[in-house]
């Protein structure tokens, strides 16, 4: 098998995938992405000082139509220079196929795959048209892995417009994006993504066979925790006392992260979901994974009566025991 194509994201369309995207376009006014002699002298904004912006301008166009890649190290915050039809740089490059400058400038920013033009076109609209359509980058990462990272509802929602089955296609990483969305606690991104995964129990990562639950509750990520403790949906309820595979439900991992207001959730907003008495495959509760962190640092501790992790204890072990 060989290894992940290099180039980004677009690759020349199908006749299904061309009719379909012919219907995601917009029909409006072509988006003027040559560059015009008025557009040299253009505002730059935010962009770090220079002695000459001209020369900053002309290095920005001279990237995305071949130059070299080290100019978007040099030039600072090419990223956010805007024509007055208001194309990014990567509206630019995108037009023009330049995949490894696009797969550049989607990693220093993201956002810039959904920021739309006078034309209402996002980046995504514009390689489209050009007769490209999604593919991996060389993480083997989608436009839609992104948006759900950053939290982007809007990007989301326009991706699932173009490509549905995206919600079901990992990373190199094992990871799903409703995986990088329950990282980020991006609540609205992992109910809109929850939409389109049937059982989601089944969407687990392949590293340690973790829901998206046990990701929210690894990492802190109470919100998430929340939404789903209150669903009503039953699949979604067989999420909070699934095991990875190690055995560890999400009350498990969020004792051992100690995030204590993970763990308060868990076992006080709807108690009678969550099984306190579960075990691991090393025979421990979430209680008893409590005290043996408490244990290992408690004689390193000259005052524990006074420590964090005394104090952060007694708050784990009053909730867990009073529950």
């Amino acid at each position: 098998m060989t290894g992940p194509e290099k180039k980004f994201f677009f690759n020349q369309p199908s006749q299904d995938e061309e009719a379909l995207s012919n219907k995601m376009i917009t029909k409006e006014k072509e988006p003027e992405l040559e560059a015009q002699p008025s557009e040299v002298t253009d505002v730059i904004k935010n962009c770090c000082e220079f002695d000459n912006q001209i020369n900053l301008i002309s290095e920005a166009y001279h990237l995305v139509y071949g130059g070299p890649k080290n100019l978007l190290d040099e030039s600072c915050n090419l990223t956010e220079i805007e024509t007055p039809m208001e194309n990014s740089v990567l509206h630019i490059a995108a037009w023009n196929g330049n995949d490894d400058i696009v797969a550049l400038l989607i990693e220093r920013a993201p956002k810039l795959l959904f920021k739309s033009n006078k034309n209402n076109d996002s980046v995504l609209h514009v390689a489209a048209r050009n007769g490209r359509t999604i593919k991996r980058d060389e993480h083997k990462r989608l436009p839609l892995h992104y948006a759900a990272s950053i939290g982007y509802l809007e990007g989301v929602e326009l991706l699932l417009g173009i490509c549905k089955c995206c919600t079901i296609k990992r990373d190199e990483y094992g990871y799903f994006p409703i995986h990088l969305a329950s990282y980020g606690g991006h609540v609205e991104v992992v109910k809109k993504l929850l939409q389109y995964c049937p059982d989601p129990t089944e969407m687990l990562d392949t590293s340690h066979k973790r829901n998206i639950l046990h990701i929210a509750a690894n990492h802190g990520k109470y919100e998430i925790v929340c939404y789903i403790l209150q669903s009503d949906i039953p699949e979604h309820q067989k999420l909070i006392n699934q095991k990875d595979n190690n055995g560890d439900t999400p009350l498990h991992l969020a004792a051992r992260s100690c995030h204590p207001t993970t763990v308060y959730y868990l076992v006080n907003q709807n108690n009678e979901k969550v099984n306190l008495n579960l075990v691991n495959k090393y025979n421990e509760t979430a209680l008893d994974i409590v005290n043996s962190l408490y244990e290992v640092e408690k004689s390193s501790l000259r005052q524990a009566s006074s420590s964090i992790l005394l104090q952060a204890h007694k708050i784990f072990i009053s909730m867990l025991v009073a529950s």
